[in-house]
């Protein structure tokens, strides 16, 4: 059997079937219309899913903002613009789901938010349903792989490629550098958390990285070489 990718090309797959897409499939009331609801929620508030005050599991586009998603307290990802969250469980029984919530880290996060049981409601009823829930499903499983392969990598490479995914998907390029900004609502603390080091192990790693010009910290902030891309 062919995989989408072989019968699809991929830039396309990313153009068309895109999360802004999904979302304005999803906010398209014209067929099989759902509930959705558009809410701001303020730094260090909790967005939690399932929601505790109803029998269903909440599913998040984010719009603006960042936020940082932990299960049972454990920082696992970040989520930001354009990006999806709550999609990953929606094979999980009730009941058997953890604590997952996500905790806002800039001043506002605003998102869209549907219900799990819509949007399989959606998925199911709609042309090419199936493609948004598997293109999406696959960046996530794509993520999770991607995050258990480094767990397996060096102390050193390991903190060269989340502090360089960290300041690719949120960072600014610095003004006539190749630097990228790692934006100061990210703090150390929750970054060493995301890599899974120690303190005493990051800043080590931290200070040759300094020495080797891949990173650089002064006044403005913490800056990563945008060309050491780890594979």
């Amino acid at each position: 059997m062919y995989q989408f990718e072989q019968l699809y090309n991929v830039d396309t797959l990313d153009q068309d079937f895109s999360t802004r897409k999904f979302l304005q499939v999803l906010l398209d009331d014209s067929y099989y219309p759902i509930e959705h609801k558009y809410k701001t929620y303020n730094k260090n508030e909790k967005i939690y899913f399932p929601d505790k005050q109803k029998n269903d599991s909440n599913i998040f586009i984010i719009e603006d903002g960042v936020g940082g998603f932990y299960s049972n307290k454990e920082l696992i990802s970040f989520v930001g613009k354009g990006e999806l969250a709550g999609l990953h469980n929606l094979a999980t029984r009730e009941g058997e789901a953890q604590e997952e919530y996500v905790k806002v880290l800039t001043e506002t996060i605003t998102l869209w938010e549907f219900s799990k049981s819509d949007i399989l409601g959606k998925i199911i009823n709609i042309q090419d349903g199936y493609l948004y829930h598997y293109l999406t499903m696959k960046k996530i499983l794509d993520q999770m792989l991607s995050r258990y392969l480094m767990e397996h990598k060096a102390s050193e490479e390991r903190v060269m490629y989340y502090l360089h995914d960290i300041a690719s998907r949120y960072g600014e390029h610095h003004a006539d550098t190749n630097y990228l900004k790692i934006p100061q609502f990210l703090s150390q603390n929750s970054i060493i958390n995301y890599i899974g080091v120690s303190n005493k192990t990051f800043y080590k790693i931290l200070k040759k990285l300094c020495s080797d010009g891949i990173v650089r910290i002064n006044e403005e902030g913490m800056f990563v070489d945008a060309r050491y891309v780890m594979e």
